[in-house]
């Protein structure tokens, strides 16, 4: 790191997943609704079939700019290392992303471009994600707003395969509007988002959340909160904890409903 920005590599987040998770008011996490169309998988805004996701990767270089009056350029490629049945080309699995950050007092607006070309569905193509995201912090309330849009390389059918759908890649289009509040001692969050599935019909959902976040110290926070899912008849999202961690596996067309509790405690 220096005057010229700083260079890292290794196993690092996409600023396509940054640009999601630091635009979010629940973080994509717990009550977050772009947390639940993160999955399940090849139907999600950040997963692709199962090692096709874009949460992070190995064997990845990420240059970060220094600040030009608030905007943060991120330059960030990872190498797939993998070939196919019907090519030896070492470019599969390549991911290009880059994203940009502007920060300017209470404003926050994020943008990213990524392109995957996907290692594990079963088709040599590319994959694209375009994520945009903005915030504005009011000091009494912080709202925001997160869009993203996937077009995948394949059409996807929804459960006309009866949920083995497996190699398939559809268009997506996510959009999310969230806040948090000073509440107290604590933080309030609610987000509500919608998600249109170009790729199967009655392949879209809704989702909600609210959540309240009490720090008890310094290092441990106890939160609770409720969330639901409307999904329609050919989509399956469920309320997980995390695009990492999907939720229980439910039927197409279920609308399931999750209160939690829990505690975080930081080192």
């Amino acid at each position: 790191r220096g005057n010229y920005g700083s260079l890292s590599l290794g196993r690092q987040y996409t600023p396509h997943f940054l640009t999601m998770a630091m635009i979010d008011p629940a973080g994509l996490t717990m009550s977050s609704a772009a947390n639940y169309f993160a999955c399940p998988q090849f139907e999600g805004t950040i997963n692709g079939y199962t090692a096709d996701e874009t949460t992070r990767f190995s064997n990845s270089i990420s240059y970060d700019s220094p600040s030009f009056g608030g905007l943060t350029i991120q330059l960030y490629a990872a190498l797939g290392e993998q070939t196919s049945a019907n090519s030896n080309s070492p470019t599969r699995g390549n991911v290009y992303n880059i994203g940009f950050r502007y920060q300017s007092g209470p404003l926050s607006v994020m943008a990213s471009y990524l392109h995957q070309n996907t290692a594990i569905s079963g088709y040599a193509d590319w994959d694209s994600y375009w994520a945009f995201g903005a915030a504005y912090d009011f000091e009494v309330i912080k709202p925001s707003i997160l869009y993203v849009h996937r077009e995948g390389s394949d059409e996807a059918v929804g459960s006309n395969l009866g949920g083995t759908n497996t190699a398939k890649s559809p268009d997506l289009d996510m959009v999310q509007l969230g806040a948090s509040a000073p509440i107290g001692p604590g933080k309030f969050i609610a987000t509500v988002g919608y998600l249109k599935n170009h790729s199967a019909e009655d392949g879209d959902a809704w989702a909600w959340g609210v959540r309240y976040d009490y720090p008890m110290s310094k290092k441990l926070t106890l939160y609770t909160g409720l969330t639901g899912i409307q999904n329609d008849d050919d989509a399956q999202y469920s309320g997980g904890g995390g695009s990492s961690s999907p939720g229980e596996a439910i039927a197409f067309g279920d609308d399931p409903m999750v209160y939690y509790a829990g505690m975080t405690y930081h080192f």
